[in-house]
């Protein structure tokens, strides 16, 4: 029996055998040359997985990430293109958008949160600017009025930390050290805790708070200021655009300055006229609306000549604008700049203004006193020269 059944598996190989051989020969008749194509397939397949080729998953190495965050400072320089009167960058967006955030982080790296910017040696207060400037390509023109620039955003950076930094006051120094990494000294820490729990402190901010409240009109720009504010109005304008209303204040003023002053100082709610304005707003709006309309019409009696200081905006205050800054100009104008003098007169210019001036006085004076001493006329009537 083992016999028979050995030769049965056998004849059935046999079979198989042949069926296999049968069905290749159709294969080669049916397809010819392309038998030979996939046996060639077939021998590369059997190759490669003898000899494994290291494929690009096992060959890329893992890229190392940028760490992020506020106090990373990158190692890359943005070219200026445009600046505020004040030197501040403006264009392009990328400077413009990591100026604030770069001073902020070197004024970080270099200073104690301790510090205050007018206590600091002046050669961490140099090394600071230096650090910005190398990292901003600004033409020699500007050059000067960017370091002022970087001197005033150095500064707020660091007085931005200290004020973020109080509202952490309650967390454990494991936190804050993760948060800020300049952080190293624990006792520094609880110094400027202890610095910023002190009463006197306290007392000093809120009356500080509240002389900032009393002031008619304080502007809501943020820290971003008008620059960075632009982008939000810009979004605003849109949606009111879209929904077909018009702000109350263009239809009362045509000047672009004294718009941007007076949206400085309202809520998103008052431009779009949704809530009234706030009195200080609404008598700048109207005085400086009065002012136009007179100048408009240069015949009206109330109207004055307009003097070199004069301007919708000064109008609006019913006083002079800051000194040595236009308000609302980018971020305050030189007022040599916005306003030009008037040209210098020459010498001999002076001297026959002067003269001038003198001849007309010697005049006025000589009529007023003629008619104090010379006796009034009677009127004559004709009976004089009657017989």
């Amino acid at each position: 029996m083992g016999k028979s059944s050995q030769k049965s598996v056998l004849d059935r190989k046999e079979v198989d055998r042949v069926d296999e051989e049968f069905s290749s020969g159709e294969q080669i008749a049916s397809s010819g040359s392309g038998s030979s194509r996939s046996e060639e397939r077939n021998n590369e397949r059997r190759v490669e997985e003898s000899n494994p080729q290291p494929t690009e998953t096992t060959t890329k190495k893992p890229r190392k990430k940028t760490p992020r965050g506020s106090h990373n400072l990158k190692e890359f320089c943005y070219v200026v293109t445009g600046h505020s009167d004040r030197g501040r960058p403006e264009s392009s967006e990328r400077a413009q958008k990591a100026f604030a955030t770069t001073c902020g982080a070197v004024a970080r790296k270099y200073c104690k949160i301790t510090d205050e910017w007018s206590d600091i040696s002046e050669v961490v207060r140099n090394t600071c600017i230096a650090d910005v400037a190398r990292r901003f390509q600004v033409t020699d023109e500007w050059r000067e009025r960017f370091l002022a620039s970087v001197n005033i955003a150095v500064w707020n950076g660091l007085a931005n930390w200290k004020t973020t930094a109080r509202k952490w006051m309650d967390k454990p120094y494991e936190i804050i050290k993760k948060k800020w990494p300049s952080i190293t000294d624990e006792a520094e820490w609880e110094k400027f805790k202890k610095e910023s729990s002190d009463p006197a402190f306290i007392a000093k901010s809120e009356r500080m708070r509240a002389l900032r409240a009393r002031k008619p009109l304080n502007h809501m720009l943020g820290s971003a200021r008008k620059e960075g504010k632009k982008k939000v109005w810009r979004k605003q304008d849109q949606i009111l655009e879209a929904a077909g209303r018009v702000p109350p204040v263009h239809n009362m003023l045509e000047d672009q300055r004294a718009r941007e002053y007076a949206r400085q100082h309202m809520t998103p709610e008052e431009w779009a006229g949704i809530e009234p304005m706030q009195p200080p707003v609404k008598n700048f709006t109207e005085n400086a609306h009065n002012w136009e309309e007179s100048k408009r019409s240069e015949t009206s009696d109330n109207f004055m000549q307009s003097k070199r200081w004069e301007s919708v905006v000064t109008a609006g205050l019913q006083k002079a604008e800051h000194t040595g800054r236009v308000l609302d100009k980018d971020e305050g104008a030189y007022w040599d700049d916005y306003f030009p003098p008037t040209p210098k007169r020459s010498r001999v210019q002076k001297k026959l203004l002067a003269s001038t001036e003198i001849i007309e006085q010697a005049k006025a004076e000589a009529r007023e006193q003629a008619s104090m001493t010379t006796p009034p006329l009677t009127p004559y009537s004709g009976e004089e020269w009657k017989v």
